[in-house]
Formats: C-alpha cells, structure tokens, sequence
C-alpha cells in the first residue's frame, strides 16, 4: 500500500513516499522514495522542467537489417575470412557500416561518420564514430584481395542457403552496368566506356552479373569490364560459378538457369549443355518468323491463375545446333504495354517527321542559309529519327528532288502495321531443354526473371540500396565496392521476402521508407544541481500504421531503448 509520510529533522519536516506491506504478519515499510520538502513538492507540481535537446536517429532500418546481418552472421563470417590486429573496429564491421549505408542513404565515405552518428548504430556497434573517416575505410577495404572477395562471396552464399534454405530448381542469371563519373585518365582497367543501359555511352561504366533464386534471393555476383559483351560475360560467370560451387550443385538434380537473349551463342549454350544446368532462355522474335505465323487458332491458354490471358504454341525446333523445345508465347499485358509504347513513338516520329516536311517545303518560297539539302542527307535523316522500335515497320516514306527543292512525303502504312500486330507483338519466344516440363511451368520460370530486373532497377535507385556514387577509382576499392553493395541487396531482399512472409505487401523503396521514417527521439533536460548528467527521456516518435504493422511484426521492439 502506497502512502505519503513525513519526517521532521531539526526544524525543516521532510516528506517520502512510502510502500507498507505485511512481513511476518506486521506491516512494515518496503520501500521508500524522497520528496522533499513543501516547497519542492509544489515546485515540481507545477514547474513542469523544459527540455533543453532533443536528438533523433534513424531507427527502422537499420534495426530489421541489423536483425538480418546478425542472422547470417555476416561480421564474423567476414572477420574469418580477412582478419586483422585487433586493433579498432573490425574489416567486417566496416564492411557491415558501407552495406547498411548503402541500404539506407547512400553516402560518400566522408559522410560517412555523420550519418553513423544519425542512426541507432551509435548504441548498437562499440566504435567511435571518430574512425569512421575515409582514410580508415580505405586502409581496410586494401586489406581485401581478390581471393578473399571469392571467399567471401561463396562463404556468404553457402551461408544463406543454411539460414533460408532457398529452392536451386530454378537459377535467375541476368547482368547489367553502372555508369560512374571516373575520369578518362584514370588507369584501373575495371570502369571502360560501353553500350551503357541507362544511355550514358559518354561515361565509363562498369559492369555486374547476377545470380539470384527464384524466390528472389541474391547468391552470387561478378563485377566486370564495363565494355565486355553480356553474352562474353556469361560465359565467364558460368564457368566460375561451377567451379567455386560444384559441392552444392552435385547435390541438385534438376538445376535449370533462367537467362534472357542477350546472352544467348552457340558456345554458351554449347557449355550449358556440357554442364550441370539445365536452362530456359529466349530467342529474338524476329529471327523466327515461321513461328509468329502460326496462327492463334493453334495455340493453347494457360489455365493457371497467374498466367491469365497466356497463350502459347509448343512445338521443337533446331536452335543452336540441337532441337530444343520451343515455346511462342502470346501475353496481352505485354501486348497492350508494346501498343503503348508504340503510340508515343508515333506522336515522336509524326512531329519529327512534321518538322522536317515543313522546313523542306518552306524552301520552295524561301531562301533560307546554311547548306541545301539533298535526297541523301534528308533520307538519311528520316532513317535516323525511324530508329525507335517498330518504327521502321510501320511507316513508308519517298524523298525526291524537284530541283530547286527536295520533296519528304510519308505516312503509316495500316497493312504493315497490323501484320505487325498479328504476328510480333505481345509475343516471346522461349527455348528450353527441359522438355520434361509443362508449358505452363516453363513459362512461369521465364516469367520470374522480373526480380533479378527488379533487383537491378533498385541498385540504380539513387535514395535505396544503390550502387552508386562509386567514389573509388582503384580496381580493387571497386571490387570491394561492389562486394558490400551486393551484400546491400542481400539484406534488403530477405527483409522483403521476410515481409511479404507476414502478410504485408510492399515494394522495396516503400518498406524501406517506412522503416528509414521510423525514428528514435531522445529528449535532453537541464542538469540537476550536483549531478553529472542531464535527465533524458528516450522513445520513438508517432508511428503511421504501417510502421505500426512492420515494428511489431518484425519485432522491433528489441532495438528500442
């Protein structure tokens, strides 16, 4: 029973705030708290203290992926492999502090410690973010060789497949490139000017390939000379990881790559068949014309749930020196997305086109400076701006010179474009050797390449998990670069499958806001006479639902303070 005593000493009476209870059958006082005197109880009362500070710092992200590196172990698995003195904070905990930043705002290496400080990992790794400088961060990633970023890369995915068991029935493969700002000069021999998939054939990139399970986790990748051909690539890849792998893969029957048709030679699908794998891969369109004629009344739909509206036509053919199984696959997604496309090329080409008419026409009345045009460059031109896809199908054009001026007509022709829409489009052909499998299966594993997709439009995400900025020039810094930006999207893919596990749908870029808006307040008061510290009150700030839904469902609650 709770209760408010006094006691008098000398002249001033003192009050506590007591707890009686019964010991041994009398009551006796079990605990006892100071008051003070009146005058304090009532300035307490009504003289509410004012905070003086108020700190906040990034909690939910880093507390569900901190969550996740613990799980794999990724700080000793590192430290087992690239080891140092003990001296300051550890090559995995360095490591671990890039992955983190690169999942939550990607910073240069002199930002690094500023944001350190900005999250919870203050509280949650015992380092001083006074070490946290660009020089340190360099001197570590120099103590990483080529064969320890192998190690580690097997060591990783042999550790994820004990942890999350992934399915190896089906392999996702597909590659892509980064185009960096690294000065022309520069002599490292990884970052070289290439087709660059963002347009930015003007900059050196650099490439990575991918290996990933279907269920979306990443096993496997390989940084790569920006100007090396994909289907050169693959070859590569696939050679390598047979080698550093081939304990795992012997334990595995059917293991079949899902690859697309950038990849796609004789050599490569010669090795394919010489190796463990299996494959699903797909043909360019138009170079199997005999199979876009086969009319729909001959094809078969698909009667899953997912693959509503799928058609497709299976049939054999000789592809790359064997008869493979081939499948013609009609999707009116695809199709109503390709007519999309198409209708904003023609409203581009028509007001290309347009101009050039217009200014061709206007020389007929007026003189105008500057070189004439002649038949040649003005046709020349015209094929220049029919470049965009299916463009130079659909339309028809005659360039004549009348003598004192050159004549551009053209237009759509209806026939060509609806033979178009008849045969190529919604369409992809696919080519397996698994000829044990259903259509329907064979499709929906083709179908699943959307996450490795997925996986690379997020890394080229400025805000989230991003490959970029770089901010190395040395081939080997981008080697470890690239190491701990595929240990980033490591983290972020098992949060999502994680996620998605307990019922929530959400993209990558929203969980991860959700989370990264999940903050932790800590309010400072003024010190109290004859005291050290300042009283503070830690908590998180107001919550929306969803971050409400994910910090109990991901038990975050742990991490708080």
């Amino acid at each position: 029973m709770a209760s408010i005593i006094k006691k008098k000493v000398g002249k001033n009476t003192y009050y506590y705030a007591v707890t009686s209870e019964r010991v041994d059958g009398k009551p006796r006082i079990t605990s006892q708290i100071y008051l003070g005197k009146v005058e304090d109880i009532v300035d307490k009362v009504t003289n509410t203290p004012q905070p003086d500070a108020v700190e906040s710092k990034e909690f939910g992200t880093i507390a569900a992926l901190m969550d996740i590196a613990e799980e794999v172990d990724f700080v000793k698995l590192v430290d087992s492999i690239v080891s140092k003195r003990n001296q300051g904070a550890s090559v995995g905990q360095y490591l671990l502090i890039a992955a983190l930043n690169r999942c939550s705002a990607p910073t240069s290496k002199a930002r690094m410690a500023e944001w350190f400080k900005g999250t919870i990992l203050d509280n949650l790794i015992d380092i001083d973010p006074k070490i946290l400088t660009s020089q340190r961060f360099w001197d570590n990633m120099d103590m990483i060789t080529d064969e320890d970023l192998s190690n580690l890369n097997v060591s990783l995915a042999k550790r994820l497949m004990e942890v999350y068991d992934p399915q190896l029935d089906i392999l996702l493969y597909d590659a892509t490139n980064f185009f960096t700002y690294i000065d022309t000069n520069t002599p490292s021999q990884l970052p070289q000017r290439g087709h660059n998939k963002q347009k930015r054939n003007d900059l050196k990139q650099i490439g990575l390939a991918l290996l990933m399970a279907r269920e979306g986790l990443p096993l496997a990748y390989e940084v790569y000379q920006g100007n090396r051909q994909d289907v050169t690539e693959f070859d590569t890849f696939i050679t390598s990881f047979i080698k550093k792998y081939m304990d795992i893969i012997e334990g595995c029957e059917m293991l079949t790559l899902v690859f697309d048709k950038g990849n796609n030679s004789i050599d490569n699908i010669k090795k394919l068949d010489e190796s463990p794998f299996h494959f699903i891969g797909s043909l360019v369109p138009s170079h199997h014309e005999d199979l876009l004629n086969i009319p729909f009344k001959k094809y078969h739909k698909c009667s899953e749930d997912h693959l509503e509206g799928v058609s497709y036509y299976r049939t054999e053919k000789k592809v790359f020196e064997k008869k493979r199984t081939v499948l013609c696959v009609y999707n009116p997604e695809l199709y109503d997305g390709q007519m999309q496309g198409i209708n904003s090329y023609i409203k581009k080409t028509e007001k290309e086109l347009s101009e050039l008419k217009k200014n061709l026409d206007e020389r007929r009345t007026k003189k105008k400076p500057g070189k004439q045009p002649t038949v040649d460059s003005v046709t020349k031109r015209v094929k220049e701006t029919l470049k965009k896809q299916y463009m130079s199908q659909i339309y028809t054009f005659n360039v004549e010179d009348r003598g004192s001026w050159i004549e551009l007509n053209y237009g759509i022709d209806e026939n060509a474009f609806e033979l178009l829409k008849k045969t190529q489009l919604g369409k992809t052909i696919i080519f397996t050797d698994r000829d044990d499998m259903g259509a329907s299966e064979i499709i929906s594993a083709y179908r699943e390449q959307w996450k490795i997709e997925n996986a690379f439009k997020q890394m080229k995400n400025p805000s989230w998990v991003s490959f970029k900025p770089v901010g190395h020039w040395t081939d080997q810094k981008i080697k470890v670069h690239a190491f701990y930006c595929f240990a980033a999207l490591v983290f972020s893919c098992i949060l999502a499958r994680k996620v998605e596990g307990l019922g929530i749908k959400s993209s990558v870029p929203r969980m991860l806001e959700n989370l990264k808006n999940m903050r932790e307040t800590t309010i400072y008061y003024p010190k109290k006479r004859g005291k050290t510290e300042r009283p503070q009150v830690t908590m998180l700030e107001e919550m929306s639902k969803e971050q409400k839904e994910l910090y109990n469902l991901l038990n975050l609650e742990r991490y708080s303070r």
